[in-house]
């Protein structure tokens, strides 16, 4: 069964729990780190096609 609730009630709820400023902190972060994965992949697959 599902329950149907208004979608302003459910924006309302999701905006009182979180605020802008803790999704954009969660959204840098993720954006950091997948750039410094990215980062780490390319030094190392440069590094091996050096590699004799």
């Amino acid at each position: 069964m599902v329950a149907t609730a208004p979608p302003a009630l459910f924006l309302d709820a999701f905006t009182s729990v979180i605020k802008l400023a803790d999704l954009l902190e969660a959204i840098t972060k993720s954006l950091l780190f997948a750039l410094l994965i990215g980062l780490i992949a390319t030094v190392n697959g440069t590094a091996a096609g050096r590699a004799p």
